[in-house]
């Protein structure tokens, strides 16, 4: 298969945790009622197949893929899961101005009782 064909939504991505999905060099890419379908570079991996349906409680049917695919597919989704949690960690981290100690509340405030 052709990961780098397939849209794989983080929602569909998360059903198995990052570590087990880099573990068992297995990507979940899709998901009908009660099979998730994984891309892994190793299709005789029975203790990853076996791990995975204990972990989600789904039918797991397995499908080839290149380890370097799956790799890469990987770092895409987490990593940018990661760099987006790290982009919302700055901006709030944007709501107290450590230098001044005023925060978003403060100025709001200042706002409000400016004259008019």
């Amino acid at each position: 298969m052709e990961l780098s064909e397939q849209t794989i939504s983080t929602e569909i991505a998360s059903l198995l945790p990052e570590n087990l999905v880099r573990l068992h060099k297995a990507l979940p890419f899709d998901l009908e009622g009660e099979v998730m379908s994984v891309a892994m570079a190793d299709l005789l991996n029975l203790l990853a197949l076996e791990s995975m349906r204990l972990v989600t409680g789904l039918q797991i049917k397995p499908f080839f893929a290149p380890e370097e695919d799956v790799l890469l597919a990987t770092n895409q989704l987490f990593d940018g899961r990661v760099a987006a949690y790290k982009a919302i960690e700055d901006t709030t981290g944007m709501a107290q101005d450590d230098a001044d100690g005023v925060t978003v509340r403060d100025l709001e405030r200042m706002v409000e009782d400016a004259p008019g």
